[in-house]
């Protein structure tokens, strides 16, 4: 998948892949339904649906591989911690599921609304939410150790900087 970009189109459950060579479209996948995020782990591609489904691509045969249930709500975020999927949810949950086995090894409530946001650093799993807070997790022991609440509307993005030593946060609240 060198020079190439993975997109969703809209809301008609269809994936794009583009050549960022030229830019044009080489490759367009269905999907059971609309899609909401997207994560490119070696040669599979994680695919977060409107219907709480995340469905497991294989980019050599381009054909579904399996689709994993948990969540009840669309998966808005998609992260990789090692060698586990982990998925947030407009459920307000985060699920964190084995590549090995596919199961869900684990759910982490917490939060009072939608899951929008994960990224990963070190051993810590950091997730944005819809309630307005950030949450720090342990990635040894699946447990909140912090909640930041600095924001005053919902959050909608997380990136880390500096080598992973800053985290970066997006909000409705325009901070």
């Amino acid at each position: 998948l060198a020079d190439m970009v993975i997109s969703s189109h809209g809301g008609t459950g269809v994936i794009k892949v583009w050549n960022t060579t030229n830019f044009t479209c080489e490759r367009t996948v269905q999907t059971p339904s609309e899609v909401h995020s997207l994560l490119v782990f070696g040669d599979l591609i994680f695919v977060g649906l409107i219907n709480g489904g995340i469905l497991v691509i294989n980019t050599t045969s381009w054909a579904a591989e399996r689709t994993l249930q948990g969540h009840t709500r669309l998966v808005f975020s998609l992260v990789m911690c090692g060698d586990l999927l982990v998925s947030g949810s407009a459920d307000n949950t985060i699920r964190v599921w084995s590549t090995a086995t596919w199961a869900c090894e684990r759910t982490l409530e917490g939060h009072g609304g939608t899951v929008r946001a994960l990224v990963t650093t070190g051993d810590k799993l950091i997730s944005g939410s819809w309630d307005n807070t950030i949450k720090v997790w342990s990635t040894t022991t699946w447990t909140c150790e912090r909640t930041l609440t600095d924001h005053d509307d919902c959050v909608n993005c997380l990136a880390l900087a500096d080598g992973g030593r800053k985290l970066l946060s997006g909000s409705k609240d325009r901070t």
